[in-house]
């Protein structure tokens, strides 16, 4: 039997890839509700609406929190899985991969997009970890302070009182530095036996894969229902569009006015006479209210690419056919699976102008710096000046 873990229509897409098309039989689901997925419902129902109930014998929707709890009953119920399946990078999983090695299950990384190739920020956290493992072989100053005989003399007290305060922190420190540690134990796990990425070449050189799947084929299946909305999405677009991908700001100090005020700008200055939005899966209502306020004045087409009542269509797929001819987004996964799909389309990043905003709000830099050295190991993504 085999599990699979995921949190987002991203990830369900891979999933049913997976199984459809390297032959993938027996299969139980876990959806996690994840406090950051924005509008909660929303997320599971555009979840369930896309799910091929032929492909999983069990689905399971549960808090993060009972990730564990919800692993250990499946598997007193059913037995040890054969293949544990998960996205890299999040330490949430790092209980049920110890139990999943230790009885010999194998651990299968699939991708979720672009999170997949955060390499700096595992180049990183291997750093910190030596520099905290390395202050934690220190040793804690002598308990023992002895009482100096020229109680009268200042210089003394004052020395007596900084071995003191020194000896405090000095402990603060250490037990402020074994939490750290834990975090850090517990935020990767890299001891993975097989991996479904695009990539292979870029993840390679960091992450402890036994075997790649030489070529990854982004073939996703679709439900009846949701192919027939897409050929009816396709059908209306014009061509020479522009496709711009929405994205929440994380990792920015943006607001969501600010964000779709950028994009108003950025959008204008392109020559294609129809804009289509797709918003994120995490993204919500109020987002898509601000977009119809300010696009409106905009001097083109614009459409919003979803199903009914909202629900999500695999922007991949927009791609196969040559009537999009850019895409345009901050940091979205879809920019880097362009070329794999149709390469006669344009993947143009407008980070230089989200992060200038940024920094004159006095954003975190650190992260956007990394998240700018990410999208840099695609060569094929442009950077709008």
């Amino acid at each position: 039997m085999n599990l699979f873990i995921i949190s987002g229509v991203s990830h369900l897409y891979h999933v049913q890839n997976i199984i459809k098309n390297y032959n993938y039989f027996d299969n139980r689901l876990i959806i996690l509700e994840l406090p950051h997925t924005g509008e909660t419902e929303k997320n599971l129902l555009n979840l369930r609406k896309q799910i091929i109930s032929e492909f999983f014998q069990g689905i399971s929707v549960i808090k993060l929190s009972d990730l564990s709890r919800e692993y250990f009953k499946l598997v007193e119920e059913f037995g040890v899985f054969s293949n544990l399946f998960m996205t890299a990078y999040t330490g949430v999983f790092y209980d049920i991969a110890k139990h999943a090695k230790e009885n010999r299950t194998k651990l299968i990384l699939f991708e979720e997009g672009l999170s997949t190739y955060k390499l700096v920020f595992i180049k990183n956290q291997g750093v910190l970890e030596k520099i905290v493992s390395f202050l934690l072989r220190r040793k804690v100053p002598n308990k023992r302070i002895t009482k100096q005989k020229s109680k009268g003399n200042q210089n003394v007290n004052n020395e007596l009182i900084l071995k003191l305060l020194l000896r405090k922190y000095f402990y603060i420190l250490k037990s402020t530095l074994y939490k750290v540690k834990r975090k850090l134990e517990y935020r990767f796990f890299t001891g993975y036996d097989y991996a479904y990425v695009t990539y292979p070449d870029k993840l390679s050189p960091l992450m402890k894969v036994k075997n790649y799947e030489k070529n990854y084929r982004l073939d996703f299946p679709l439900k009846p229902y949701v192919e027939e909305t897409l050929e009816t999405i396709v059908s209306t677009i014009p061509d020479n569009s522009l496709l711009f991908m929405s994205q929440p700001m994380y990792h920015t100090s943006l607001t969501e006015e600010e964000y779709v005020d950028i994009v108003y700008q950025t959008l204008n200055g392109f020559s294609e006479e129809t804009v289509l939005i797709k918003l994120h899966p995490r993204e919500t209502d109020k987002k898509r209210k601000l977009y119809n306020e300010k696009l409106s004045n905009l001097s083109k087409n614009v459409h919003f690419i979803e199903g009914e009542e909202g629900m999500q269509i695999p922007s991949e797929l927009l791609l196969r056919n040559d009537k999009v001819r850019k895409i345009v987004a901050f940091s979205s996964t879809t920019m880097i699976y362009t070329p794999l799909i149709n390469k006669n389309i344009e993947s143009i990043s407008i980070f230089n102008q989200i992060n200038k905003r940024n920094i004159e709000k006095k954003g975190a830099k650190f992260i956007m710096k990394e998240i700018k050295k990410e999208l840099e190991k695609f060569d094929h993504i442009k950077f709008l000046k």
